[in-house]
Order: C-alpha cells, then sequence, then structure tokens
C-alpha cells in the first residue's frame, strides 16, 4: 500500500487467525459443495462457513498443494457477491482466500474488441506501485527516480501520458482509516477507468503489511470492495487491482530474502514479520499468486543491503538499478510490452507536418488544462478575438515563468471550441485557427519553419520560398493583405526563436495587421523581442501576466499533486506558498513535480523549507541532485555544451562528444583517433533528468536539444560557470575548445557552417577561423544574405590589420585553384558570384567588379545566357559600380559616365527580369528600380553641360523609379527596402534642407529600425545623408551626431578597415567636428589603434593560409 498515515499493521488482529488446524484429508476438504469447481449456482452464506477445518502449518507442502489446487479448480465465475463476501468472517487463511477465490473470475473478463486500439489523441497511462510501506523505500526511489522516467519517454513516443501512482505520502495526518483505504482502493479505480485492465506492479519481501481494524472499516466500505476480514491494505489492493478480475497487465516482484544475511539485526524487524501468523499470511499470498498467475508475471529479483543513508536514516540496497538489474530492467520491459500489446500502435506513419501539428496540439492540450488565477487576461483576450475593429497585435507579457504559455493555450482552446459551436463568426466569416508554441516541438524555434508551417497551415497557394529574407517579407506581406483568409493567430514565446536577426526585429510580423488578421503572441518583458515590437509606431497592445494571488496558487498546488493522489496537509501548503518563488508558476510546477518524486514522508515538509526561493537558485537545487544521482561529470558535460553551443546540439552530435569525453581518461579530448558514442544506457540516465528542461528533439533527433527555459540557462551558468573572471574564461575556452574539435570533423555542412566558426571566434583562434572561412561548403552558407554581417565579423577577426584584404587575395587564389582542377562550369560561376557579393559588402570593390564580369562572361559564353542568371548577375554589377561611386562622393562632374554605366546595367537587368514571375523577382526588380532612382538623381544633381538641360528629366525619372519601386515593396511589405525608398526620395527629389526631406528621413528612419535594427549598412547611409541635410542648415551639433553615429555604425557593421568608415573618419576630422569630437569625448582615436596591431599575427595567418591551400 504505502500510504503513511502514523499507523502499521495491527498485531492482535492477526491473532484472531488460528494458529493450527487439523485436516483429515485433502480429499475431504474438496468433497463438500463449498469446495465444488463444478458448482456455479448461488449458494447462501451460511452453507459456505467451513467448520472445523485444520492441518498442521508446518506442513508446507500439502498446505501449497491446496492453496495451489484451489485456484487450480476455480470456477469461471464469481460463486460470491462482494457484499455477501464482506459478511463473512474466516478464521484461516486457506478460507480467507477461498473468499477471494469465490469473488472472483477465472479468466480475464475484459472485451479486447472494445479496448481502444486506434487513438486521435493521446491516451492516459496510469500505473498503480503497490507494497508494504517501511520496507520498500529503496525500490520507490528506483521507481520514481529511474525506471518510471524511462518508462515516461517510451510512452510519449507512442501518445502516451504515464502517471505513476506512488502513494508513499500525501494523505494528511489527520485522515482515518477508512479515508486512507478509500484513497487507494479508489486509485485502482481511476486504473480501471482509464485503461479497462490497471497497470498493476507489487513488490513483496517480508511482510504482509497494515491490517485495519475491523471497527474501522465501514459496511459501506465493505460492502463495495467484498473486504474480507483480517485482510491487510496490500493484501486488499493486489484482491483488487489484479486477482478478482484476472488482469494479465499485473507484475509481481518477489524480493528473494537474501539481502538479509549482511542486515544488522536491530533494521530487520522493519523486513520481517515478527509473528507466524503474519509470516503465514506473507507465505499464504505469495503461493496464492504463483497458483493464480503466469510465470511471466511473477519475478524474483535480489539485492543486497549496503549501508544506512545519513540523511534519511534509512538503509540503502544496491542492485535494484543498472544494466545487471533484474528488478528495474523487468518492471521496464514488463509495462513496455503490456502496454503495447493493449493498446498497439497505429502503423500508419505521420507525416512530418503531421507530427509538428500533432506535438503543438499535445502541448496546447497539456498547458490548458490547468488554468488559474488568469480570467480577467483570458476574458481580455477573447474581447479582443471577437472585437471586429480592433487591427493591431496583441502582447501576452510577463516575467520567465509567469504563465504566459498557459494563457495561450487556453485561449487557443476557448477560441477553436467558440468558432466550432458557431460562438461567434465574427463578421460572418469563416475563420482558421493557427498556433505555435515555439519550443513545444523540433523546430519549433526556427523561424523560417514557423512561417512555412502558417503558409501551409493557410493552404498559400503559390510556391514556399525556402531562404529567410524572402519568407519573411512574404510573411508580412501576406498577414497585411486584404485578400487573406481570415485567420486568428496564436504564437507563444517569441523570445525564445533562434538568435537571428531576423526574429529578434520582428519584421515578419507586420506593421498593420490585415482587418483579416488577428495575431496574440507572448513574449518575455524587457527581452530584445518585446523592446522592437513596442518601438513600433503601431504598438502591439499589451496584457501583463502579473503574480499568482494566493488562491491561484493553492489550486496550481492541488491540481498538480491530485494528478498522482497526493496532497499537502494545511502546514506544509501555508509553508510552500509564503515562499517568494509561488508567485511564480514556472516554480510552483518545479517545485511540485520536486515533492511528488520525493520519497521521504516524515520530511516533506523539511523538503518544502530548504526550497530555493527563486526558479534560477531552485535549478541550481536541482542540477545538484542530477550531478549525484544521474551521471555525475556527464551531467555536467551535457548542460555545459548545450550552454557554450550556439543554436543548441543534435542528439547524434552530443552522444558523440560525450562519449569522447567519457574515454578523456584513456585518450584525451583533443586525441584525433574516432571515439565510440555515448553507449545509450547512459545517456537514458541523462536524458530522463534532463528532459523536463529541454526542448523536444523528436523521435529520430532531428530536432535540436536545447534548454526549454532561459532560466535553464541562467541555473547553468550561476552553477558552472559563475566565479573568478579567469575561472570563468577558463570554463569557456574548455566547453568552445571541445566543441570545435567536433565540428571541424563534422560532414554536417549545415550544422559546421552554423557552429565551427563561432566557436573558434570565442576562441580567438584566427588560424583555424581562416581556414574555416575558406571551406567552400561552409563559404557558401554564410556568404547568404541573411549571414552576410557574421561572415563579416568573422574575417574582421582572422587580420585586424589588413581589413578584408587577406580574403580577398585567398577568395581569389582559392577560385584559381578550382578553375585549375575542375575548369570552368556552373559550381566556379556560382562561387565566383559568391565571392564578388561577398567583396562589395567587404569593400574589395575592384576585385569584386573583376570577379563579377569574369562571371557575366561565363553565364554568356558557355552557361546559355539564362535569363535568371543574367538578371541577377548583372544586378550584382551595378551595384559594385555604385558603390564605388559612392565612395567617390556620388554627385561629381567626372562621375557622369560611370553613373550612366550603373543605369545601363540596371536596364539590362531589368530586361532579363520581365519575363520571370514571383515575389522574389519582384523584390530584385524593387531593388533595381531603387539603384535607377538612386542614380538618376545623382546625374540630377551634377553641374556638367551634358545633364544641364536633362536636369529636370533625369529627377523626373528618379521619382518615376522611386515610385515604382516604394509600390513593389509595399505590396510586399517590405518595410526595410520601403526605409530605403523614403531615403531616395529626400536625398534627390526633396529641396536639400526643407521639411518634406525631415520627414522623409525620419519615415526612412523609423522604418529602417524596425526592420534591420539600429546598425545596419541602410542606417550608414541615412545617418550620413541626415548629418549632410543638417550640415547645410549650418546645424553643426545635429550634423556631428549623424556623423558621429555613422562612424559608429560602420566600426560596429563593417569594421574599422572598410573604406566607408574611414570615409566617416575623414568627415569627424573635419575641424568644426573634430573640435566637437575632442570636446565630448576626448580625442580621436587613428584608425589603426582602433584594433590591436599585430603584423606578427596577420603574417603568420597568411603563412599557414599558404600552406593550407598547397
Amino acid at each position: 500500500m504505502g500510504i503513511t498515515i502514523g499507523k502499521d499493521r495491527n498485531p492482535s488482529a492477526s491473532k484472531r487467525i488460528a494458529r493450527s488446524i487439523t485436516v483429515k484429508s485433502a480429499n475431504s476438504i474438496w468433497s463438500s459443495d463449498y469446495y465444488d469447481p463444478a458448482e456455479e449456482s448461488n449458494v447462501s452464506v451460511n452453507n459456505l462457513i467451513v467448520s472445523s477445518l485444520s492441518f498442521n502449518i508446518h506442513n508446507a507442502k500439502t498446505y501449497e498443494q491446496i492453496l495451489t489446487s484451489m485456484w487450480q479448480n476455480m470456477p469461471n465465475k464469481p460463486r460470491l457477491s462482494l457484499e455477501d463476501a464482506s459478511k463473512i468472517n474466516p478464521n484461516t487463511v486457506v478460507e480467507f482466500w477461498k473468499l477471494v477465490r469465490d469473488t472472483s473470475y477465472k479468466v480475464d473478463v475484459i472485451n479486447l474488441s472494445k479496448l481502444e486500439t486506434t487513438r486521435r489523441r493521446w491516451k492516459t497511462i496510469r500505473l498503480f506501485v503497490s507494497s508494504t510501506f517501511r520496507d520498500f523505500h529503496a525500490e520507490r526511489e528506483v521507481l520514481v527516480k529511474k525506471v518510471f522516467p524511462e518508462l515516461r519517454i517510451w510512452c510519449e513516443a507512442r501518445k502516451f501520458h504515464l502517471i505513476d501512482c506512488d502513494l508513499r505520502w500525501g494523505v494528511p495526518k489527520d485522515t482515518t482509516s477508512e479515508n486512507t483505504i478509500r484513497i487507494c482502493m479508489s486509485e485502482i479505480d481511476r486504473c480501471y477507468e482509464n485503461n479497462n485492465r490497471p497497470f498493476f506492479l507489487n513488490m513483496i519481501s517480508g511482510r504482509v503489511g497494515w491490517i485495519p481494524p475491523a471497527d474501522e472499516i465501514s459496511p459501506s466500505l465493505a460492502r463495495e470492495y467484498g473486504w474480507i476480514k483480517n485482510a491487510s491494505v496490500t493484501e486488499m489492493e493486489i484482491i483488487h487491482g489484479a486477482i478478482r478480475k484476472y488482469n494479465p497487465n499485473a507484475l509481481f516482484m518477489i524480493r528473494d530474502p537474501s539481502y538479509l544475511d549482511n542486515m544488522p539485526d536491530e533494521i530487520k524487524k522493519d523486513f520481517i514479520e515478527e509473528n507466524d501468523e503474519a509470516i503465514e499470511k506473507v507465505n499464504a499470498l505469495k503461493t496464492c499468486l504463483q497458483a493464480r498467475f503466469k510465470s511471466e508475471n511473477i519475478v524474483d529479483y535480489y539485492c543486497e543491503y549496503s549501508h544506512i543513508d545519513q540523511s534519511t536514516g534509512r538503509p540503502i540496497l544496491t542492485g535494484l538499478d543498472g544494466d545487471h538489474s533484474i528488478f528495474a530492467k523487468k518492471v521496464l520491459e514488463h509495462f513496455k510490452h503490456r502496454i503495447a500489446k493493449q493498446y498497439p500502435m497505429n502503423c500508419r506513419s505521420l507525416s512530418i507536418e503531421e507530427a509538428c501539428d500533432e506535438s503543438h496540439e499535445t502541448f496546447l492540450v497539456s498547458r490548458s488544462s490547468a488554468v488559474f488565477g488568469r480570467d480577467e487576461i483570458l476574458q481580455s483576450i477573447q474581447d479582443y478575438v471577437f472585437e471586429q475593429n480592433d487591427d493591431n497585435m496583441l502582447a501576452i507579457c510577463g516575467e520567465a515563468g509567469a504563465g504566459k504559455s498557459a494563457v495561450i493555450a487556453k485561449s487557443a482552446e476557448i477560441t477553436i471550441s467558440k468558432l466550432n459551436q458557431k460562438y461567434h463568426l465574427i463578421g460572418k466569416k469563416k475563420w482558421t485557427v493557427f498556433y505555435h508554441f515555439i519550443g513545444a516541438a523540433p523546430g519549433s524555434t526556427d523561424i523560417a519553419s514557423l512561417i512555412q508551417r502558417f503558409l501551409k497551415k493557410l493552404e498559400y497557394k503559390r510556391d514556399i520560398p525556402t531562404d529567410l529574407d524572402t519568407l519573411t517579407r512574404l510573411m508580412a506581406n501576406v498577414l497585411s493583405s486584404s485578400s487573406t483568409k481570415p485567420v486568428i493567430i496564436f504564437i507563444d514565446a517569441v523570445n525564445q526563436l533562434d538568435d537571428s536577426l531576423q526574429a529578434q526585429l520582428m519584421a515578419w510580423l507586420p506593421q498593420e495587421p490585415s482587418p483579416n488578421v488577428k495575431i496574440i503572441i507572448s513574449v518575455i518583458t524587457d527581452t530584445i523581442y518585446h523592446k522592437n515590437l513596442m518601438s513600433r509606431k503601431m504598438k502591439p497592445k499589451q496584457l501583463f501576466c502579473d503574480s499568482l494571488d494566493i488562491a491561484a496558487r493553492s489550486e496550481i498546488v492541488k491540481q498538480s499533486l491530485a494528478t498522482y493522489n497526493k496532497q499537502l496537509d494545511e502546514e506544509q501548503m501555508t509553508k510552500l506558498l509564503s515562499k517568494k518563488g509561488s508567485s511564480n508558476p514556472l516554480w510552483l510546477s518545479i517545485a511540485c513535480e520536486e515533492l511528488r518524486i520525493f520519497g521521504v514522508f516524515d520530511k516533506v515538509t523539511e523538503k518544502i523549507d530548504n526550497l530555493a526561493d527563486d526558479v534560477v537558485s531552485l535549478l541550481e537545487q536541482i542540477f545538484m541532485a542530477f550531478e549525484q544521482d544521474s551521471g555525475g561529470s556527464l551531467v555536467v558535460a551535457t548542460v555545459c555544451l548545450l550552454e557554450c553551443s550556439r543554436y543548441g546540439l543534435l542528439e547524434t552530435e552530443l552522444l558523440s562528444i560525450l562519449g569522447k569525453i567519457e574515454a578523456e581518461p584513456h585518450q584525451g579530448v583533443d586525441d584525433e583517433t574516432e571515439s565510440i558514442p555515448l553507449p545509450a544506457a547512459k545517456w537514458a540516465i541523462i536524458f530522463r533528468s534532463l528532459r523536463a528542461y529541454l526542448r523536444p528533439c523528436g523521435d529520430s533527433g532531428e530536432g535540436r536539444l536545447d534548454f526549454y527555459h532561459r532560466s535553464v540557462s541562467k541555473a547553468v551558468r550561476k552553477r558552472y560557470f559563475d566565479g573568478s573572471e579567469v575561472f570563468t574564461k577558463q570554463q569557456y575556452v574548455k566547453w568552445h575548445k571541445i566543441l570545435a574539435a567536433y565540428f571541424e570533423t563534422c560532414d554536417n555542412i549545415y550544422r559546421k557552417a552554423e557552429e565551427l566558426p563561432y566557436h573558434l571566434e570565442k576562441l580567438d583562434d584566427p588560424n583555424r577561423l581562416a581556414k574555416c572561412l575558406l571551406d567552400w561548403p561552409v563559404f557558401m552558407k554564410l556568404s547568404k544574405e541573411e549571414n552576410n554581417a557574421n561572415l563579416l565579423r568573422f574575417w574582421r577577426m582572422v587580420d585586424t590589420v589588413g581589413g578584408y584584404d587577406v580574403a580577398a587575395s585567398w577568395y581569389q587564389k582559392a577560385l584559381a585553384k578550382l578553375e585549375e582542377n575542375e575548369g570552368i562550369n556552373g559550381q566556379l560561376a556560382e562561387k565566383k558570384e559568391a565571392v564578388a557579393r561577398f567583396l562589395c559588402r567587404a569593400g574589395q570593390l575592384s576585385t569584386a567588379k573583376i570577379m563579377i564580369e569574369e562571371v557575366i562572361n561565363i553565364e554568356t559564353y558557355f552557361l546559355g545566357k539564362r535569363n535568371e542568371e543574367l538578371a541577377d548577375l548583372l544586378q550584382l554589377s551595378a551595384e559594385i559600380h555604385s558603390e564605388m561611386i559612392r565612395l567617390e562622393g556620388f554627385i561629381s562632374d567626372r562621375l557622369y559616365q560611370s553613373h550612366l554605366t550603373v543605369i545601363e546595367l540596371a536596364k539590362n537587368s531589368i530586361k532579363y527580369r520581365k519575363s520571370l514571375i514571383s515575389d522574389e523577382h519582384l523584390f530584385q526588380l524593387g531593388k533595381t528600380e531603387l539603384l535607377l532612382a538612386l542614380h538618376c538623381g545623382g546625374l540630377a544633381r551634377t553641374d556638367l553641360t551634358e545633364t544641364n538641360n536633362c536636369r529636370a528629366k533625369y529627377k523626373g525619372e528618379a521619382g518615376e523609379h522611386c515610385k515604382n519601386a516604394l509600390t513593389l515593396f509595399e505590396k510586399l511589405a517590405d518595410i526595410g527596402h520601403v526605409a530605403e525608398c523614403y531615403m531616395t526620395s529626400a536625398v534627390f527629389i526633396c529641396e536639400l534642407g526643407c521639411n518634406q526631406q525631415l520627414e522623409s528621413y525620419q519615415k526612412a528612419y523609423n522604418l529602417c529600425k524596425q526592420a534591420y535594427g539600429e546598425d545596419h549598412i541602410l542606417m550608414i547611409r541615412i545617418q550620413n545623408n541626415m548629418g549632410i541635410m543638417y550640415e547645410h542648415l549650418k546645424q553643426y551639433e545635429l550634423a556631428y551626431q549623424h556623423y558621429k553615429r555613422w562612424y559608429e555604425i560602420c566600426i560596429k557593421v563593417l569594421g574599422p578597415k572598410h573604406p566607408k568608415t574611414a570615409m566617416a573618419y575623414k568627415v569627424l576630422l573635419q575641424p568644426k567636428f573634430k573640435a566637437m569630437w575632442e570636446g565630448q569625448d576626448g580625442a580621436p582615436q587613428d584608425q589603426l589603434d582602433l584594433q590591436e596591431r599585430d603584423p606578427e599575427r596577420s603574417s603568420l595567418i597568411i603563412e599557414n593560409l599558404d600552406e593550407y591551400m598547397n
């Protein structure tokens, strides 16, 4: 049984059992009507009372034969009702078990055809644990902390929620015996209700357990459960849960008594019975189980006494878990087999999309099941959803762990329910509900995956792009379009999206949603995601998840523990809720789980007292326990590796690295010999401990393991990285070094490009970083538009003296070597184009110009003059020429022909692009129109005779091209390029210094900040041009502020050696601005002093690269 109420078995009760009975012969016992197995008719109670039955209890052979034969020759159906059985007072052990037999079915009577064998939703599996109390603490600890977590993982992969019913504590001290018994029996009833046949585990040793006094069992309880007089609670659990309705799901683990050999006598009293009557009851129970059940349902296991645990005063038994443990192994095997047999898996495998949808649905159901104290915020969300005139977004804000996910889940559930009931069609439209819980499913933290999943849900008819920039623009466009089908969007935890600029800036969410779109998101207050949302001109409406009140906290605790039939007494509840952390739902859920698995019933109050008062410290306590119980150094390694990874780790990656670490004493982490991945059994121990704090990675490990909550990351840093500056640096270097070594030999190029440069940068290892960036597959991944800033930053770290000169030189050499080895082909052209695009961003314009001309020649003469490729190449060539003009001042008579060259290239690009139809080509067309507007505007500002008569024409063309670009980008909801349109209009269409120009610059600045943030190449141009405007107006202080900001962004985005940075620096050195700089910020540093000069380091890198290339 195992519920503690301060009592144990009443010894006096067993004295009513006869010490000896005389039996004339075994045949005479079976000759009466009472023992006629063929008799199935109702028999009166009086006729069923056997008189003068007796035999010598020491005649074990005869005794076992009698009990065994009794079960082998039982009637098919019960011959006694439960009420009749409760009225009989058996005088012997045989009479006791005869009553049990005559209220039992011979075989399994559950109709399997009625069992649910195919499931759309998840199924609850309740597993009842039965045993005597004092002598099975060790087994129950192993079950709750090791066996059941592993079984739970197996269950969840098959859509089962496992609830282990371990009733070691949870009944208030003043509970009556009857209520205690009802708790046990009703829990078994719940198992019947959930699973038809309970999943029942009983552990037996040398005790029969507590026998409640007869006067404490009411007639109603006795009638309801057919209580057999003189039965212990453990016996009745077995009778009710397994014997009366023959239950093949039951498992009986019988502990071999050899563990007593080394146990001190003063401890044995808790493990054995001290009188013959009780010993006889234990032996009879074991004999009846052997007779009633098949051998697969009964397992003998061994363990050994070790010592007394000083913290709990309890004996420690060893051999219960581990590779050679019969106990843990058999329990797992049995229940996996029985669950799979009773609920076979659907053979149809789910598609990736279906599996993802199911994960989000499961999360919604689990989080929405118990939401307390949030009625006001839930009603406000419903008012927003069903209010037709509110077109803004709604943001649910709060601190980490405030319960935002539960609010989003419950709101989505309520909304779906109302729409299904046709509660409200919201303006007579049929609405779709889309929900996405970031972190709830593999890949759910990836912004591209989120957008793609949404577009599929919305049945978007056109091709869905794969690159992030295009997806971001498309998402914003769809959500702002009046033609979009009505949709209500719930997105939880946007601050947990992968740490990319596109995710942080929230540009994928529209500035002004369509009237057909309702958007509800949750975000942690004061994160970069929240700040960027609230910096918008049209700010989302905010609802705050504040601290829970006492009533809500109490309900959360009650519900969390009631699932496992546990409850705190009044004193314990008061202590728990008085904790500072209890106002936070995450703290409460973690605390309740810690209490649930805590097995020392008489120290639950002390456990509550010792719980840390905040989430991070509580998690730190849990990690300390994991170190001791679940893998020690490998647990530490796991969380430290995840903390230092850039975007989390695949399970296969983690196993490979942990295998290497485990082998470290033999071969060292830096040893290049191939290591064996960490064995699955060892990983299972680590994973089952940490899984509640990790994002799901999927059955096949397709998702990355990472911390589910940022509080977990904080706890890891606090426990394993906090210390002196030297210690902290050593810790980070240690783990980044291990990760870098792994990813250097990684075959997965996508993951290598994501992780390796990051770790080499953290290690300040320019030599290895340069080699990594020259690896073509890695470079091609990093050269994508969304990664360009990272690629620039990595090369700045490689060479702090030469700027990007080293990059230009070595990519040229690498391309020459590639052409020499493989000749001219499409792959060479693709790589040259990518290098030219990167070098254009890096300010290596002369090299980029030569390279793009070579690619155009290859496309023209070798690859068939494909329209799409030529359109892109000509546009890139125009951009390179445009950047060269900007570095020379842009508006100058000597640049006349250069402007015409850009215009010609841009128009030729448009000519090839006109036949191409897609949102991506519309986007590129808009960029080309902007380029034309820019250079037509430049021509309109020159003073050459050739342009004097054409200025109006060029200005008109600039305005027309700018208008065309604005129309295209507004259609695409691309606010970043809309910002560029406003800036171009301000520079070349507005009069210098007029109010319209200032307004256009301000619009450009606000939109650029929302789309890209403060530090972006477009912001460089905006700050420069605003400085020019204020300088023209002789407002030199304002001009200085913009020029200084221009320079600061150049340093951060492009680096100190970029030509644009040098240009900004020269402007600030003009006397009127230099004086301000010196007065406000001290003397400006020389450009070469902005980063550490280290010519020897640069020379060494060049030598190493020479060796690498050869």
